[in-house]
């Protein structure tokens, strides 16, 4: 649903008012699939920009596919992944869903349009269409031989179609107002209805309408929820906070009442769910659920109900702790079971369903989260930026994205005609001039108009405007110069910078462009899958840039005609090709996904062959030919340390099939039977990942050949367990993730492992700092502290000339009897640096380290990452207080040195200025090489360890002579002593609170020149540390540079 207003700015221009009229678009806009190369396979936005309100959830037989219905109707698969959006959003409009001939189809029946649809999920096309004689639909049910389909009407009458032929078979006048819910029974021979006048009486009919029984428990008191089985034998009423459930002859079987937490709350039954496996029967009362266990109608759990929010689940985005939601703020609306009775579906009035576990009420996942919804978008490609709102954003193609201004605040914005110069409107009615930065150099108050000038030239001196049918086109004398006639209507207008060249939209989304003052059709684009909302040319006239409803903005080269679609969700961001071509932040992939049909897939499955920030620019015609070259070499590099080359590579979206053919549990092991296969390529390796941490090597096992039978045995640690099946083919492309599910319910508390490293003094002494050594000593005394969240904790520091590059490998040993509940906190304080070289790897400097030969005697990164691989813990954390300055080019490390004398830091690095340096830094550039980029991912997974790194690439770490330590290692010991950090209270430090505290603090104390940042994330095992207190006398173990 689209609601405008308009509001108006004067601009003052040789001594001239001109009036612009800039449209307030509030959209509540839905999700687009765009085509890589065919019609089945698809990258598509994992986000949502509106709210699915009282939705209804139906699942396919095969428990694979869900469809969500509501204000909109939307596809599912189990993973959590959106598939495909079937219809456009209504206002007010409710679907009544059921899958149909084996879950290949989808019937819809439109709450108010008096219209039943029928879709084939494959192609999301309606392939049949029934029309009704009363418009408002109340209920729908398919009979158990999927034959035929009964529809509930709100005048009180059932009618019963053949689903083959469309054909009305039978219509039957109830005594009821409305149907509210009706099932056939009893082989399809009667059929049991509830609703209308008598709210308190359920009854049973035949299928010719006679009335054979009717059961009222209370009279006067209606039914307040209901809900039949799948076996269609029983049926669960309730009323207040009672229950009964019934046969399918309506006598009753079973009777029970629902309480709060304490014996005296007795919450008022709102919505009914029986499992399809007719053991669980689960109760929704404001804002309670009870779960009962069916054959002896006992009460197994009780719990409350949180508003959790947006937060998605399964790889796609942060899981949060049930434990740190707010109170309930929503309207519940429903609740269902999924076909496998072991997940419970709630949905709300106000936002996305939630998946939760019916037994303990945990949060599994959530269908959706809210982005960032741009409504109009302005281009300045000679600096590399694109401005969106809202909210407002600035996008750096060939770097990084961030917000400008109150971003909260900011509803939509266009150019002011003065060079460099936009327009922003803000939602409090004043219109802001700024420039790309934010820097605000006017603020006008909005005039309203009844005329609705869409687009304006102030170098052109002309304005468009429009209506169905015509596009008018004037100049500021108000002289008709141009009606182009049209069929439909135009949505969005621009004048490119000299104004001799007009762009629209029109009604099928299709982009003209027009040469003036001829008034020439030039060219003419495919625009959104939905209604385009806001145009822009780029100064130069080499770029036009669209918005649409679904919030995705697109940049097109017109020279060329490539494009890019670019979408944000906070700090994440993504930018993709129609081809299927990607660049994001680390975390971008969560907003994409690759739909095959019906299956949806993470797209850093097809990251090795997809992930091309070189190719974008290049296409894009933007950037330098140095950062392209980067780029590549990124790509390249990753290439081979997957082992694989481009002349293996496949860009076709073909990849191998990995399958979970069964799993055993025995106590804490888990048993996995699995088939690997690829129809094409041979086999190359295969790897099971446990919440996102590898179990067979960073590596996994080596295979071959097109088929593969295995079986692997896994220890499960505490809790759920996020079982993964993967393999790799040898064109670099790996199957669509297997994926399973395992609960530990045996908590056992593990012990903490903390190693070491901090070199203060080298054997080159000009290479000396002055607190890396007590940096790793004084966290191994926080980790003390923790003493109270684990069975023991173990501490080994290797400092100074005991840190060689020989004990640090053979470290490793310390770690070799910890278990899979156990957690390891690996640190590295001290110099850090890169060879030179196109393959430069970067090194940690041990003790005996020459800064000249750092190949032959330093420790690279993989090779201390290597100590947390082969391990069974499952928690990692991996703290680096280095710098990579190596990568600096002389100038910019001249500054930035300078920077940190003024500002009395002293940096970590064995580089030293040239003379003579007083120019001053007050914050480093920012880089192509910031390590918050997808490119930069490692897909192999690795150690599985989240990586949290004391400063972007192109920085300097530095350390305080006050402080005695590393700004770093310092802001960590506070973060987790610090109750500031602990943002949701429950005495554990996670790794977006510590990023959160620590982040914000170094970059405050530097001055803006030193900003850590997590490399590598793991966002399944949701690490946390409990927050450090007193030191306990008991369970502590200390090696310190002593043998273990």
């Amino acid at each position: 649903m689209l609601k405008t207003s308009v509001e108006y700015i004067n601009i003052f221009k040789k001594n001239i008012i001109y009036t612009i009229a800039l449209l307030l678009f509030f959209i509540s806009a839905n999700l687009i699939a765009a085509n890589i190369t065919d019609d089945s396979i698809k990258i598509i936005p994992q986000t949502t920009n509106s709210r699915n309100r009282n939705a209804r959830i139906a699942f396919s037989p095969d428990s694979k596919t869900m469809a969500v219905a509501g204000t909109r109707l939307t596809i599912w698969n189990a993973e959590g992944y959106f598939i495909v959006k079937h219809a456009p959003e209504v206002l007010n409009e409710t679907y009544f869903i059921s899958f149909i001939d084996n879950g290949k189809k989808l019937v819809a029946a439109h709450k108010m349009r008096g219209k039943i649809s029928v879709y084939d999920l494959l192609d999301g096309k309606i392939v049949k269409e029934l029309r009704l004689n009363q418009p408002s639909v109340s209920s729908l049910n398919i009979s158990s031989d999927g034959k035929k389909l009964m529809l509930g009407t709100s005048s009180g009458n059932l009618e019963i179609f053949e689903l083959d032929s469309g054909s009305l078979v039978k219509k039957i006048e109830t005594d009821q107002e409305a149907v509210e819910q009706a099932i056939f029974v009893q082989g399809d021979r009667k059929i049991i209805y509830i609703g209308g006048k008598s709210k308190d009486t359920i009854k049973l009919c035949d299928t010719n309408g006679t009335l054979l029984k009717k059961y009222t428990y209370e009279p006067g008191k209606p039914i307040t929820a209901f809900a039949f089985a799948q076996d269609r034998k029983h049926v669960a009423l309730g009323y207040g906070p009672k229950i009964q459930v019934l046969d399918a002859e309506l006598n009753v079987t079973k009777t029970a009442k629902v309480k709060g937490e304490d014996s005296r709350t007795e919450p008022d039954i709102v919505r009914l769910a029986l499992s399809p496996d007719g053991g669980l029967l689960a109760v929704l009362g404001k804002p309670w659920v009870t779960v009962f266990d069916m054959e002896n109608f006992s009460k197994i759990s009780n719990y409350k109900l949180a508003s959790h929010g947006g937060i998605m689940v399964k790889g796609l985005i942060r899981r949060v702790e049930a434990d740190i939601y707010h109170d309930l703020i929503d309207e519940w609306s429903g609740i269902f079971f999924s076909p496998d009775s072991k997940t419970l579906v709630v949905t709300t009035s106000s936002s996305e369903p939630r998946l939760l576990d019916p037994y303990s009420g945990t949060l599994i996942e959530t269908l959706g989260r809210t982005m960032d919804r741009p409504t109009t978008a302005s281009v300045i490609p000679e600096s590399g930026v694109i401005l969106s709102a809202p909210p407002a954003k600035l996008w750096e193609l060939n770097n990084d994205v961030r917000s400008i201004g109150d971003e909260n605040k900011y509803a939509a914005l266009t150019k002011s005609g003065i060079s460099g110069r936009y327009v922003f409107t803000n939602i409090n009615g004043k219109i802001n001039v700024t420039n790309h930065e934010g820097v605000v150099f006017k603020q006008f108050p909005s005039q309203y108009n009844s005329r609705d000038i869409l687009g304006i030239s102030l170098e052109g001196g002309l304005a468009a405007f429009g209506w169905p049918g015509t596009i008018r086109i004037i100049d500021f004398k108000g002289n008709i110069k141009k009606d182009i006639k049209i069929t439909g209507f135009a949505s969005a207008f621009s004048f490119n910078s000299s104004g001799d060249t007009l762009a629209f939209a029109d009604y099928r989304n299709m982009i003209q462009l027009w040469k003036l003052p001829e008034f020439k059709l030039i060219k003419e684009t495919t625009g959104d899958k939905e209604r385009i909302k806001g145009l822009d040319f780029s100064r130069d006239g080499r770029f036009l840039l669209s918005v649409g409803e679904n919030g995705i903005i697109t940049l097109r080269n017109l020279a060329n005609m490539q494009q890019v679609n670019l979408i944000s969700r906070g700090d994440d961001w993504v930018m993709y090709t129609p081809d299927g071509y990607f660049d994001g932040s680390s975390h971008g992939g969560e907003l994409l996904a690759v739909a095959d049909g019906l299956n949806g897939y993470g797209i850093e499955q097809f990251a090795a062959v997809r992930n091309r920030p070189d190719l974008i620019l290049e296409r894009m015609e933007i950037g330098t030919l140095e950062e392209n070259k980067y780029f590549q070499e990124l790509y390249l590099k990753r290439l081979k340390k997957m082992g694989l080359t481009e002349a293996v590579l496949s860009t076709e979206l073909h990849a191998p099939t990995a399958k979970i053919l069964k799993t055993y549990r025995s106590g804490k092991v888990v048993n996995i039977n699995f088939q690997l296969s690829d129809s094409k390529y041979a086999l190359k390796r295969y790897n099971i990942y446990i919440n996102e941490v590898p179990v067979l090597g960073a590596f996994g096992k080596e295979i071959s050949g097109k088929l593969y039978n295995g079986n692997e045995e896994i220890e499960l640690a505490n809790g759920r367990s996020k079982i993964e099946l993967s393999v790799f083919n040898e064109a670099g492309s790996e199957s669509l993730r297997a994926t399973t599910y395992a609960n530990n319910e045996e908590i056992e508390k593990g012990e903490l492992y903390y190693l070491a490293f901090g070199v203060s003094e080298y054997k080159k002494p000009e290479l000396n700092l002055k607190y890396a050594d007590k940096d790793a000593k004084d966290l191994g005394s926080v980790m003390q502290e923790m003493l109270h969240g684990y069975s023991y904790v173990n501490v080994k520091t290797l400092l100074n000339s005991a840190a060689t590059a020989e004990n640090i490998i053979n470290s490793k040993d310390f770690l070799k009897d910890s278990k899979v509940n156990d957690t390891v906190v690996l640190f590295a304080a001290g110099h850090g640096g890169r060879d030179r070289g196109q393959d430069s790897k970067y090194y940690f400097l041990p003790y005996e380290a020459d800064p000249e030969n750092l190949s032959a005697t330093a420790v690279d990164f993989e090779t201390i990452e290597n100590l947390l691989n082969d391990i069974k813990p499952r928690t990692k954390l991996f703290l680096l207080d280095t710098c990579e300055s190596g990568e600096l080019d002389e100038e910019t490390f001249d500054r930035y040195y300078a920077a940190a004398e003024k500002n009395s830091l002293n940096p970590r690095t064995y580089r030293k200025p040239s003379p003579g340096v007083v120019e001053n830094l007050q914050a480093g550039p920012r880089s192509r090489h910031n390590k918050g980029r997808f490119i930069h991912n490692n897909l192999l997974r690795r150690s599985g360890a989240v990586v949290f790194s004391s400063s972007r690439g192109e920085e300097l770490s530095y350390e305080s002579s006050s402080m005695e330590n590393g700004f770093f290692s310092y802001e960590i010991k506070n973060a987790l002593r610090n109750r500031e950090a602990d943002t949701n209270s429950d005495n554990r430090i996670n790794a977006a609170e510590l990023l959160h505290y620590v982040a914000k603090a170094v970059a405050e104390k530097t001055g803006g020149l030193q900003h850590p940042t997590i490399d590598r994330d793991n966002r399944v095992i949701n690490l946390s540390l409990p927050r450090a207190t007193n030191i306990s006398e008991y369970g502590y173990k200390e090696y310190n540079n002593g043998p273990y």
